[in-house]
């Protein structure tokens, strides 16, 4: 889980930890107490680990999702569904989909305390990529379109018992 949510802010953040690591090169790179390069020979050194461990944003867009939230609806008494009173609460949230188990972190739909994620497909150009989540007293599905030829793909999700029916867009 640590990964995932490393992975998730490596996705959201490395461009500004570039761009923070290179100004605090820059910045101390003619201070008295750093001499003969030592802090441009760190920052290179914290790069290059950083990278190593995470890995480029290509590798994480090949094993995962991350997704964010536009709408969210709940069945209504009457059967038919409306948007949630909570949806512009969740509007904007932002979750990662494991590729490979089908495992959601974030702060919406998350999957830390399921029993068991499964890949019901795994997706293609032609098919939908499809995970179930089973918890103690509740089941969550999620389908990504992955078969859309554009770079973001629709997806819906239903949580029996939680967040309702969720909707938005995938990278």
């Amino acid at each position: 889980m640590i990964l995932q949510y490393a992975k998730l802010l490596w996705a959201q953040n490395h461009e500004k930890a570039l761009a923070s690591a290179l100004r605090i090169s820059e910045t101390h790179r003619n201070k008295d107490t750093i001499k003969g390069g030592h802090m441009k020979r760190l920052v290179t050194a914290i790069l290059i680990t950083w990278i190593s461990i995470y890995g480029s944003s290509a590798t994480l867009a090949a094993s995962s999702y991350i997704c964010i939230i536009n709408h969210d609806y709940s069945l209504q008494d009457n059967g038919t569904i409306k948007t949630s009173v909570w949806s512009k609460s969740f509007e904007g949230n932002q979750f990662t989909v494991e590729k490979s188990d089908g495992a959601i972190t974030g702060s919406t739909l998350t999957t830390i305390l399921a029993n068991e994620t499964k890949i019901i497909n795994a997706g293609s150009k032609e098919n939908s990529f499809k995970a179930v989540a089973y918890f103690k007293n509740q089941v969550q599905i999620i389908e990504i379109q992955e078969f859309r030829s554009s770079k973001s793909k629709p997806f819906v999700a239903l949580s029996m018992g939680g967040a309702g029916i969720i909707s938005g867009l995938c990278q």
